[in-house]
């Protein structure tokens, strides 16, 4: 991770992915990496190794708050917020996760819920 935390993220992920190799249920690996795809403007592959770490049920507390976070750069922001609920529930002194969490609630207050917004 040392290298993913030094701005090294292209070459932190073989270390991540030879990580997953040894142990595919490692979820810290998978958070990880999801990191690390997501700082590389991939954030399809990133959703997908933040999901698993969430699968596994041992990835670390801030696997919610950054699926979320990459959710709402995808513009997903009902699937985001799920999940940064989740970030807060983990972390509920957390004043980056609530901060995330109301905006994009505010955000989707903003939204049209569906067909019958579309009357005049």
């Amino acid at each position: 991770m040392i290298l993913g935390q030094t701005g090294h993220l292209t070459e932190a992920i073989p270390h991540f992915e030879q990580a997953l190799r040894i142990n595919p249920r490692y979820a810290e690996a998978h958070s990880n990496l999801g990191f690390a795809l997501q700082g590389l403007g991939r954030p399809a592959e990133a959703v997908a190794h933040y999901q698993e770490a969430l699968r596994l049920q041992a990835g670390p507390r801030g696997s919610p708050w950054q699926l979320g976070n990459v959710l709402v750069a995808q513009g997903k922001l009902a699937e985001a917020a799920t999940h940064l609920r989740e970030a807060v529930r983990l972390n509920p002194r957390s004043v980056a996760f609530r901060e995330n969490l109301a905006k994009v609630e505010a955000a989707l207050l903003r939204q049209p819920s569906g067909p019958l917004d579309d009357r005049k």
